[in-house]
């Protein structure tokens, strides 16, 4: 599987996902609350692959940098 070309998405990954998918795993979009002062703005932030019990996955397989870097001050932002 995973010397197998890919495509839009590798076996690997799909495996991956219809797995978790099984197992009442979704697909989610965050979003998150900025306030400042007493100005309140609600900012939606991306979605993420797997998603369940406050959990998210983020499946990915053939990531380049600016999309690491992108998925990784995503997943920072909640926190």
């Amino acid at each position: 599987m995973i010397s197998t070309p890919g495509g839009r998405k590798s076996l690997v990954s799909s495996d991956i996902d219809s797995f978790l998918y099984k197992r009442a795993w979704i697909e989610r979009n965050l979003k998150q609350n900025l306030q400042l002062m007493k100005t309140s703005i609600d900012s939606p932030t991306h979605k993420v692959d797997c998603y369940k019990n406050k959990v998210a996955l983020e499946i990915e397989w053939n990531n380049k940098d600016p999309f690491f870097d992108r998925d990784l001050n995503n997943f920072r932002l909640p926190f």
